[in-house]
């Protein structure tokens, strides 16, 4: 049960979004007519499909889409659509640039002090 609450506070708002589709809510619903296996089955079957909010969350998607909508979207679309995956790829490239500016700070830290100023 902890698992699902964590999962509730990281992901609550989209969540609550695909529960109240399926005409749950967990507010009122989640304990009494909802149990917490249900809840938590629920929960992984949303996880798994992109073309739910919380699937998309999950993901990394931009947006909900199906799997076969990925596949037209990528294949048809141009520079003008926005694809469901560019917000991913803009956050991987984010991080690997932390990860190599941590990098050069770890390296400046070991340089001469006479060229340390260069990267700080």
């Amino acid at each position: 049960m902890r698992w699902f609450v964590d999962r509730l506070h990281e992901h609550g708002r989209v969540v609550r979004a695909d529960f109240a589709l399926h005409g749950w809510s967990l507010q009122k619903d989640l304990g009494n007519r909802l149990r917490y296996g249900d809840a938590i089955g629920l929960y992984e079957c949303l996880a798994d499909d992109p073309s739910t909010y919380t699937g998309a969350e999950v993901m990394g998607l931009d947006y909900p889409a199906g799997w076969a909508d990925l596949t037209v979207i990528y294949a048809l679309a141009s520079d003008l659509f926005p694809k469901p995956l560019d917000g991913l790829a803009r956050r991987r490239r984010t991080e690997a640039r932390k990860a190599d500016d941590d990098e050069l700070r770890q390296a400046a830290g070991s340089m001469s002090p006479v060229f340390q100023h260069l990267y700080e």
